[in-house]
């Protein structure tokens, strides 16, 4: 099987220091077989740059796949690009991938695609740091057929600070691959599905000790898959990606349990890599 890449002649506008969404369409970007799309800046001297975004959402027709915040993103593509690509926010071009992107062999992450015969529309909204310049859009397509496709959906969990067993549950379509989670200010975690804690770790906030260093537990876990990657030289270090192996989580017996520090904040979001089949 085979992957070619392209672009899009023409760049969208980027309006200078004004928070915007810049959006791209289905007269602008192919679908059909796409396993990600790719983005470039152009601007003036020490322009825009990936630190300008805020939030990516991604459509197929008038469903939304991609919803999520840019530090979710980062992380998602830390933890689970199977060679542990950190996006740095100095860069001045990102990709969304929509294929397994853990899995080595091409042909087989390529079965997962952008859902098939759908009209895609991607927003990339922005702060208020932006220069004038432009946004380049182009892909990457491939001839394997497709029979899954990809959703990056961050929820807000609404959890305020100093709670204990405060939970969220989990009532997503698909098979879950994995979950991303702030850990600055959490005490402790439980993800469990279909009633099985799958992830049940410390964080540095455990029992609400001041005055103590403690180590975060929820990124110690995932150091030994990915080395480096989540250890000192991390270059996303107050998230953790937690690592699901392809379950469906029924209604009822799923959940995210947390106690949480003071500071822990109610707009902080719980995102979720899923996994569907193709129509």
């Amino acid at each position: 099987m085979a992957r070619w890449t392209s672009f899009l002649g023409s760049g969208k506008t980027v309006a200078a220091t004004t928070s915007q969404v810049i959006t791209f369409t289905g007269n602008d970007l192919p679908s059909a077989g796409v396993v990600a799309y790719h983005f470039v800046w152009q601007g003036a001297t020490a322009g825009n740059a990936v630190a300008d975004i805020s939030r990516i959402r991604v459509k197929a027709d008038n469903r939304q796949i991609f919803d999520v915040s840019l530090t979710h993103f980062r992380k998602w593509l830390e933890r689970f690009s199977q060679n542990g690509y950190a996006l740095p926010t100095t860069e001045l071009r990102f990709s969304i991938p929509f294929n397994l992107m853990d899995i080595v062999d091409d042909d087989l992450a390529d079965v997962c695609q952008f859902p098939r015969g759908a009209v895609p529309t991607v927003e990339i909204t922005t702060g208020s740091n932006t220069v004038a310049g432009n946004l380049y859009a182009g892909w990457t397509q491939t001839d394997q057929a497709p029979q899954f496709y990809s959703q990056l959906i961050g929820q807000q969990m609404n959890i305020s600070g100093g709670a204990t067993n405060a939970t969220f549950p989990i009532t997503t379509a698909g098979a879950i691959r994995g979950a991303i989670l702030d850990t600055a200010n959490l005490g402790r975690l439980k993800m469990e599905l279909n009633g099985f804690a799958y992830h049940q770790v410390i964080g540095s906030n455990y029992l609400n000790i001041v005055g103590q260093t403690i180590g975060d537990m929820t990124l110690a876990a995932s150091d030994t898959e990915d080395g480096a990657a989540n250890g000192g030289s991390a270059v996303i270090t107050t998230q953790t990606g937690l690592r699901v192996p392809m379950i469906v989580a029924s209604s009822g017996a799923s959940r995210i349990e947390l106690d949480t520090g003071s500071s822990w904040s109610t707009s902080n979001e719980l995102t979720l890599w899923t996994v569907h089949n193709q129509n």
